[in-house]
């Protein structure tokens, strides 16, 4: 039976049993706003009284569990075959989010894949893939929810992030209109945001025009000097600089420098609970795990990095853990179980498959990484070749890290 797909950008919408539900279709604005809710906490529980905190405020109805049992029962009613993917707890609810197809989801995974990849034709199109789910902000049909800001305003970030990398790739492929049009859309999304702006100046000098590029950089003064009264920062004024005195433009496109995807994660729940996120790595080869824990405990955020050698050890130390780990990072060739059959074991048990999973392994073959999709991996990681690289691994990592079980404590 295939999964029910949910769109959380834009209005809400699911395709289920081969009909699309939109925000209307669900039962009522309250059951709506109740699945919502369900579908943000990522599969974790959410008791009734918080759940009667965001629906009604300082009004809620003389019995909230009875009424929040009702609303329960009509999404229950709409999901149809589907109805057991919300569960009721003690005192609270549950959607079973690993059983959803969330555009989310994907998003954030795609994001993860392009930012481990070198710039290049992969990485864009990854990026190009992410970026055609973005249609909106997310459940833009509930504009005034509280409740829904920060989450709003995380994928905010992380979409224009996303297009100025596009951006990039495209002057990396010497595709200036393809450049400007990233360019123009995230100057839409954020007027001040001087990567977009010099993103603007080298596509238009790589198109052969100069004055726009610096009238694109005249824009960019105005606006800062209009909302901060500041001046455009050194990396500005050095690409306007050098687009005066006539630098080639692969040293224009090389200024940029970096990846606009090395923005750091908002913290996770682990942290603002002011402990390191807890992080199990399954790899058998001493030097690459050593190499991963020295990486990894480097980032911007804490952690702390469990290492077993083999998938045989893995289950048996995620069964008697206490508490579970936040992700588990996950090697293909491993002794004994291979990595794709410790990923379906952790993913068939109720207690293990919430944990996160990224694969991180030296293999590119297409087949692995469509398995492991099919196997419910939560992202694909390739290892680089070069130690150096080994940063970008890191942050594709950090960049899953808000998307971690922030209950994974057994039973929580």
């Amino acid at each position: 039976m295939p999964r029910p797909v949910v769109h959380a950008f834009g209005p809400l919408r699911i395709e289920l049993d081969g009909q699309t539900l939109g925000p209307r279709d669900v039962g009522g604005r309250k059951p709506k706003l109740l699945l919502e809710i369900l579908l943000l906490a990522d599969g974790h529980p959410v008791p009734r009284e918080r759940i009667a905190q965001l629906l009604w405020e300082q009004d809620p109805p003389r019995n909230v569990p009875g009424t929040l049992d009702t609303y329960v029962s009509v999404l229950r009613r709409t999901l149809g075959t589907h109805r057991d993917l919300l569960v009721t707890e003690h005192e609270a609810y549950r959607l079973v989010r690993t059983e959803l197809e969330v555009d989310l989801d994907r998003f954030d995974a795609l994001i993860a894949r392009a930012g481990a990849c070198p710039v290049g034709t992969q990485r864009r199109a990854l990026l190009e893939e992410a970026l055609a789910l973005a249609r909106g902000e997310v459940l833009e049909d509930e504009p005034y929810a509280d409740w829904l800001q920060d989450t709003r305003g995380h994928y905010r970030h992380r979409v224009l992030d996303a297009r100025v990398a596009a951006g990039r790739a495209a002057l990396a492929a010497r595709d200036a209109p393809g450049a400007r049009t990233h360019a123009e859309r995230s100057l839409q999304d954020d007027p001040l945001d001087e990567r977009a702006h010099r993103l603007t100046m080298v596509a238009h000098q790589l198109a052969g025009r100069r004055s726009a590029a610096l009238e694109a950089y005249e824009r960019c003064r105005t606006a800062l000097a209009e909302e901060f009264g500041t001046d455009p920062s050194p990396a500005t004024e050095d690409l306007h600089r050098a687009i005066l005195r006539g630098a080639p433009t692969t040293e224009l496109i090389a200024a940029l420098g970096g990846t606009a995807l090395q923005r750091p994660s908002p913290p996770t729940a682990a942290a603002r609970r002011g402990r390191a996120m807890r992080v199990l790595l399954i790899e058998d080869t001493p030097a690459e795990a050593h190499l991963i824990t020295t990486a990894l405990q480097a980032g911007a955020v804490p952690v702390q990095v469990a290492h077993v050698p083999d998938g045989e050890t893995a289950l048996e130390h995620l069964q008697e853990q206490e508490p579970l780990p936040d992700l588990v990072l996950l090697d293909l060739g491993l002794p004994g179980r291979s990595g794709h059959e410790v990923l379906a074991e952790l993913k068939q048990d109720p207690s293990l498959r919430r944990i996160p999973v990224v694969m991180l392994t030296s293999s590119t073959a297409q087949a692995d990484v469509d398995r492991s999709y099919d196997l419910h991996a939560n992202s694909y990681v390739t290892k680089p070749t070069d130690p150096d690289e080994l940063a970008e691994v890191v942050r594709a990592i950090e960049a899953f890290w808000p998307l971690t079980a922030t209950g994974a404590d057994r039973g929580s």
